[in-house]
């Protein structure tokens, strides 16, 4: 072989060589910690979304070291299961109305009561406030952690018969979540409040096993609801806080800084959820209208005060278990930011 021939495919074995290490270099390394969210809802709602982003941003913030799965639309259970797979270590993490975990804190019951908060500004001032901030952290002796916050808006009424006032609901039997506060509201108002798993409940609505259900307009959407209702009544009854939960333990034993990501990608997602709540309830009414032949009624203010005055004794027959004092201050505090915004000084930059 001659010289130069020689010195020639010795340089392509050494690019060849250097190609490798360099590929296998920039190749991801098999991540640290590979985690579970489980999420009910469909991959275009705005909790999946803010899901996806915390999923991401997670990523992002540890260098690939934490890989985190979204899945979605119940394919890791029901809400109860999901609930039990966070408690138990099974699943890492979740969203979840605060209505179902107040059996593991009474205190949170004061969230689930009707006509507390009036709209969405005063609410996410409220979660970024002291108090709200003071609900993070571990749920009552469960093994769940509160980190974040997310929602799921007003929630109206559906129904087959129509309902404009509180005795057009007497006697009539109304899904509700497995939640006393929210079934004790119904049941003052005259209905028969029914608690029903979520995921049956498009088939019970379409058989008329019920005559209505509650529920945000988003999931009401998402679950396809309006196919099988002929009535929308915008009641805005109960505003669902959802939370951000993680299992306990994991969230305790994980390196700092690693705590210190999740916490970041969780303002993160909060920030993301809330814009696309905004821009998909701007556009969910017209959705109605287009894509459903439901009528959608709204509500006179007067009408509005009929529903809050027949859901008001809720109030003082929690008193006590949620605690007098502490519900006291919630009041108050809602009151205080629901001044601010009326007078036009609420800060909704972060969210608007």
């Amino acid at each position: 072989m001659k010289k130069g021939k020689g010195l020639f495919i010795i340089a392509q074995m050494l690019v060849v060589i250097l190609l490798f290490v360099s590929c296998a270099a920039a190749a991801p390394a098999k991540p640290e910690y590979e985690w579970k969210y489980g999420e009910a809802l469909g991959p275009k709602h705005p909790l999946t979304i803010g899901a996806r982003a915390f999923a991401d941003k997670l990523g992002e913030l540890t260098n690939g070291r934490v890989k985190l799965t979204v899945y979605d639309s119940g394919s890791l259970g029901t809400i109860q299961e999901l609930i039990e797979g966070v408690d138990i270590g099974s699943i890492e993490f979740i969203d979840v109305s605060m209505a179902p975990l107040s059996t593991f804190s009474s205190k949170f019951y004061a969230f689930n009561l009707p006509y507390l908060f009036n709209n969405v500004d005063v609410a996410y001032a409220f979660e970024d406030g002291p108090m709200g901030q003071e609900l993070k952290g571990p749920v009552g002796k469960s093994g769940i952690s509160v980190i974040g916050f997310m929602e799921n808006g007003m929630r109206s009424l559906t129904s087959n018969v129509r309902i404009v006032e509180p005795k057009d609901v007497v006697g009539r039997k109304i899904r509700t979540m497995s939640n006393k506060v929210h079934m004790t509201a119904f049941e003052k108002a005259g209905a028969s409040a029914v608690p029903m798993v979520f995921s049956e409940l498009f088939t019970a609505l379409q058989q008329n096993v019920i005559d209505g259900q509650e529920n945000p307009l988003l999931n009401i959407q998402d679950m396809s609801f309006y196919e099988v209702q002929k009535y929308l009544t915008l009641t805005e009854h109960f505003y669902d806080i959802t939370v951000f939960c993680v299992n306990t333990k994991l969230y305790n034993s994980v390196p700092a800084d690693i705590r210190a990501a999740i916490d970041e990608a969780a303002a993160y997602m909060t920030e993301v959820h809330r814009r696309e709540c905004i821009k998909q309830n701007d556009n969910v009414l017209d959705f109605f209208k287009q894509k459903s032949k439901m009528e959608i009624i709204r509500l006179t203010p007067e009408q509005k005060a009929a529903w809050k005055k027949a859901m008001m004794p809720t109030y003082d027959i929690y008193r006590k278990e949620i605690g007098a004092e502490y519900l006291d201050k919630v009041i108050a505090e809602v009151a205080r930011l629901q001044a601010q915004y009326d007078a036009g000084k609420l800060d909704t930059s972060r969210w608007r």
